[in-house]
């Protein structure tokens, strides 16, 4: 048991040494999403890092062309906003020639 004792307290100050330590779990990457609004990835573009249920808000509504994601992760467009209508699965990749009807976006980080 004095072991034990003996043992936290010099790590307890160790740690105490290093500045703003703290023993929370590392942060997961985030993954974006580049949205054009030409093929071949020209045109006016916007990047999205979060679910995005009306792109209508970023006045880029109907306008997606092509499509880069950055990472591994797998996003879902949909035709409509709040994620409904017919959808399409881009997983970690770029894609071109879509239809312009994505009302908004959902990632799966991964």
């Amino acid at each position: 048991m004095r072991k034990n004792v003996l043992a936290l307290s010099i790590l307890t100050s160790v740690f105490a040494l290093v500045p703003n330590f703290t023993f929370a779990a590392p942060k997961k990457a985030t993954t974006c999403v580049i949205l054009y609004e030409k093929e071949h990835y020209q045109g006016k573009s916007i990047k999205i890092c979060q679910n995005t249920p009306d792109l209508g808000k970023y006045h880029f509504n109907d306008k997606t062309r092509s499509v880069k994601v950055e990472g591994n992760a797998t996003v879902t467009i949909y035709d409509d906003i709040n994620y409904k209508g017919a959808s399409y699965v881009i997983e970690g990749k770029q894609d071109d020639g879509i239809d312009p009807i994505t009302s908004s976006i959902r990632i799966h980080n991964q």
